[in-house]
């Protein structure tokens, strides 16, 4: 299943599937770097545009940022375990049983399964812009394995989390990077 995203910004957007049913509206009003709460609301069968709440990233800058989803609410830091000391992957255990890893690479954020071939179930792609008749563009887009399509929701809520994550690690190095160079 590919999850077409209506902006560039994955907790301002909605998501729709590629005949162009929204499956998700996903609404974040605050536009600081850290803080702020992303909302998320849930399509109702037969997608005829009405939407439930299904969960909320509270973001912190200073202390653990808070999820709410299927009727509870935990702190970032025990949802989720770290890979290693310097990893900045993230670990969960899924409703299906099974541990994932989202891999916070440079340029791609993917989701595997943390056990036996860590098979990718879950991949970010970012949009494109068009050049003319050159190169097409395109929309970004979660792409998910039919696999794991019974935890949808829980790829989406915790893929809204670890882009957050991943775009504010990218800002910190850019500001050290630019310190930097300005002391050279």
């Amino acid at each position: 299943m590919c999850l077409i995203l209506s902006s560039d910004r994955p907790r301002n957007s909605t998501y729709a599937t590629e005949s162009g049913h929204i499956l998700y509206q996903v609404d974040n009003p605050c536009k600081t770097f850290s803080e702020g709460t992303a909302t998320i609301c849930k399509a109702v069968w037969p997608f005829q545009g009405q939407f439930v709440f299904y969960g909320q990233i509270e973001f912190h800058a200073f202390h653990s940022t808070r999820l709410r989803f299927n009727g509870f609410e935990v702190s970032v830091n025990n949802y989720f375990h770290k890979a290693g000391l310097f990893s900045m992957d993230k670990i969960f255990r899924a409703s299906d049983g099974k541990e994932y890893r989202w891999k916070l690479e440079t340029n791609t954020l993917k989701l595997v399964r943390n056990e036996g071939n860590k098979l990718e179930v879950a991949k970010f792609k970012e949009s494109k812009p068009s050049f003319g008749p050159f190169s097409k563009g395109r929309p970004a887009s979660l792409e998910v394995e039919p696999s794991v399509e019974q935890i949808l929701d829980e790829i989406v809520l915790t893929f809204i989390y670890c882009h957050k994550l991943k775009e504010d690690n990218k800002k910190s190095t850019e500001i050290v990077m630019n310190a930097a160079t300005s002391v050279s």
